[in-house]
């Protein structure tokens, strides 16, 4: 069993392709047939329509990005024919932005300027990063409820893109959330699957966690999404009984 501190390649997914060309006319991706999407700019390509069974083809090309540079999202909200997202409520952030920020610091902020949301028993401050061990790399999960849109976005690695889309939360900047998910995918392996203008949904492998990085990663999961799980004390949280050791999604919602 890994820990967060051994190397990290076997559990994060980076692609080295430069620039990623984004699909053209009726588009099949890493054997995934898509049908005609639309570009949203030059950061992102989404399908006209829901993708039949899109959980299992999210996995297909999550598989995929090393050789395609083009990681998925599903989308589940839609505004209409061919268009999930705004185009104007997107805010594109370099992601040389991102490389300057430290997730503890965004959590550490988030924390203090989110304690209105949170019930008594959390602590005053942010009681720092988890450390877990995990088993495996995570496997992509390819089980939803319904069929989404997909997204693809050129990037280098997974956690990029909401600053490479633009795509922002109330509390944090797209750069902000960025950096939260390159730390969780460097610590845990935790890919980004889905995106809308409410819930964010992170699929997890299976790990380890004693009862100090518990807690401290479900402040780090609070901190994100205060509106989500803030109303719950922390025994409440310990006690719902998060099966850390099963593959899982994790969801955010603000």
């Amino acid at each position: 069993m890994a820990t967060a501190g051994d190397d990290i390649r076997e559990i994060v997914l980076k692609s080295e392709i430069s620039t990623p060309p984004l699909p053209e006319g009726d588009a099949t991706v890493a054997g995934v047939h898509l049908g005609f999407g639309s570009r949203i700019g030059d950061t992102g390509w989404v399908t006209n329509g829901p993708v039949p069974s899109s959980g299992e083809a999210w996995a297909r090309i999550a598989e995929a990005f090393p050789t395609t540079g083009l990681w998925p999202i599903e989308v589940e909200i839609s505004f209409g024919p061919g268009m999930p997202l705004r185009p104007e409520e997107l805010q594109p952030t370099d992601v040389s932005v991102v490389d300057n920020l430290v997730a503890a610091e965004v959590f550490e902020r988030l924390w203090s300027e989110t304690a209105f949301a949170r019930v008594d028993g959390w602590p005053e401050a942010f009681p720092g990063l988890a450390t877990a061990d995990f088993a495996e790399r995570p496997a992509p999960i390819g089980e939803t409820a319904y069929d989404s849109y997909l997204l693809l976005v050129p990037v280098h690695r997974p956690a990029d893109v909401p600053a490479v889309l633009g795509w922002t939360m109330p509390y944090a900047t797209s750069g902000e959330l960025s950096a939260v998910l390159r730390s969780w995918e460097d610590r845990f392996g935790w890919r980004l699957q889905s995106l809308s203008l409410g819930p964010m949904r992170v699929a997890r492998g299976s790990m380890s966690l004693d009862d100090a990085n518990e807690f401290k990663l479900l402040a780090e999961m609070v901190a994100l999404g205060p509106e989500f799980m803030a109303d719950l004390a922390p025994s409440e949280l310990l006690a719902y009984g998060f099966d850390w050791a099963q593959p899982e999604f994790l969801f955010f919602s603000w």
